[in-house]
């Protein structure tokens, strides 16, 4: 094909790709507690003037590394602190993963697989989603597809390759730490490389850019390395500490590990179906493959991780093994194509996006998480009039108010914790289904104003509505506001029970 036509083809997919996910984005954007929380900590960073050298901490209190917050910092400072910054930027990102996945399987798998598996990688429903808005998993498949390609390239004995897989791989580890693992693989494929007996003559070489690579990689954990020095390194001793308690502590069985086992089979039916019924032919042809043996153990060691990991294994801590998906469809394709003509082949596989076309209108649905942060924002500095209030939420979204926080930090608003004697209103968020005053009086109303480090939600304080005045409630689509004051002859007294 000629390449005029290859770049009309690739143009059009990532023309697809950019219209489904930048389509109505801030109203589709994931924008919640963990979002405000992490933009209250930049924010607080950059006023006191100090450099961040941790990012946000994860359920189980391990930080993760700084190049998150980096990556959020120029176009939340363009955008004059607005959320709309880094929403747009790192959504931007999932466009250029689909670029990446292109060239790579182009490069690995020829023209026809390359354009299947970028198609549905570009208008995947799991995929759009997971690629709207800021968060640290966002960014993970972009710099998985990174470290594929800084592979391919370096196996061409492009050697100067190797400091950029050092860069890439420093980044991507600091993203979460599920994806260590990517490390770990990264270092056993070295071994291999250079150890066959083909690259005898280039060894010395390939050492020297390999120290290169090492210096960039540790450079890129300098900022994170350095807090782990001043901290004795507390974060891999809990990382320790959890991989003993999962071996050496019997604990009863739990939905740890079954959740992502079925979390993921659920992802591969639900795009993969066709791929799912010819995986013996397939893994019979090209099993033999280094490729596929390498994406395989890829793969095998990601599951393995996650079903270690204690508590819930929520999707996206499995984000370094979603791009697998498509580079062993683009191989199965091209299995396809050595017995089949490529145009059927091609046919074949517009068709399969075809049928399931009706499926990737879920792209669509929105959240309105910006708006309904703003609104509610709108009735506090209104009702407050300037004067010292506090916040709690009820929401089934966030156990965190954060996001309203951080809008109210931006206005300069007189926000106080919930125990401060000097707050004289108490505003209740409460995202859908609200109940009537009287239920809502009986409810145990988490306070979450713990940020960052909150304790488990069984030890945090409850807040007692019962020790303050009603006086209106504001409602919109999406839930209310309700208004307290704090009764005159009560302005010492404690609100918790």
């Amino acid at each position: 094909m000629k390449i005029k036509n290859k770049l009309l083809l690739i143009s059009f997919i990532l023309l697809v790709a950019t219209f489904l996910r930048f389509w109505h984005l801030p109203e589709r954007a994931i924008f919640l507690g963990d979002q405000g929380r992490d933009l209250l900590l930049i924010r607080e960073s950059l006023l006191a003037g100090k450099i961040p050298l941790v990012g946000p901490p994860t359920s189980q209190r391990i930080n993760s590394g700084p190049a998150y917050f980096y990556l959020i910092i120029p176009p939340l400072l363009l955008t004059n602190f607005h959320p709309l910054g880094p929403i747009y930027f790192f959504t931007f990102f999932g466009v250029l993963s689909c670029f990446l996945i292109f060239r790579l399987c182009l490069n690995l798998f020829g023209l026809v697989p390359a354009l299947i598996s970028t198609l549905l990688y570009a208008i995947s429903p799991l995929v759009v989603q997971r690629t709207l808005g800021f968060w640290n998993p966002v960014l993970v498949p972009f710099f998985t597809f990174l470290i594929f390609f800084s592979l391919y390239q370096i196996d061409k004995k492009l050697f100067f390759w190797f400091p950029l897989l050092g860069l890439f791989l420093g980044i991507a580890v600091q993203f979460h730490p599920s994806v260590y693992v990517i490390f770990f693989l990264v270092l056993g494929w070295w071994f291999y490389f250079i150890f066959q007996k083909k690259r005898e003559n280039n060894r010395k070489k390939i050492l020297k850019w390999s120290a290169l690579g090492g210096f960039c990689f540790l450079i890129t954990l300098l900022p994170y390395l350095i807090f782990q020095f001043q901290n004795d390194f507390t974060d891999l001793r809990k990382i320790i500490f959890i991989l003993l308690e999962k071996f050496l502590i019997n604990q009863p069985q739990g939905e740890t590990g079954e959740s992502f086992f079925n979390q993921f089979s659920n992802f591969f039916s639900q795009q993969f179906q066709p791929l799912s019924l010819s995986n013996s032919l397939h893994f019979n042809f090209i099993l033999g493959l280094i490729l596929v043996v390498f994406l395989s153990i890829w793969l095998l060691s990601g599951l393995v991780i996650l079903s270690l990991y204690p508590g819930v294994v929520f999707p996206h801590y499995a984000s370094f093994i979603w791009p697998l998906s498509f580079l062993i469809l683009a191989s199965f394709l091209k299995t396809l194509c050595d017995y089949f003509p490529r145009k059927a082949v091609l046919i074949l596989g517009l068709f399969w996006v075809a049928i399931q076309t009706p499926k990737y209108f879920s792209n669509f649905s929105y959240t309105y998480d910006l708006k309904r942060t703003q609104e509610a924002i709108q009735v506090v500095t209104k009702e407050a009039k300037n004067q010292p209030f506090s916040l709690v939420l009820l929401s089934p979204h966030s156990p965190s108010d954060a996001h309203f926080q951080y809008f109210l930090t931006l206005k300069g608003a007189p926000l106080k914790k919930i125990n401060s004697s000097l707050a004289k209103f108490l505003f209740l968020i409460c995202e859908v289904n609200c109940p009537h005053l009287k239920s809502l009086e009986d409810l145990k109303i988490v306070d979450s104003d713990c940020l960052p480090d909150c304790p488990p939600m069984e030890q945090q304080k409850i807040v007692d509505l019962k020790k303050w005045s009603f006086l209106r409630r504001t409602d919109f689509p999406w839930g209310a506001v309700y208004i307290y004051q704090r009764p005159q002859n009560s302005q010492t007294k404690k609100n918790y029970r």
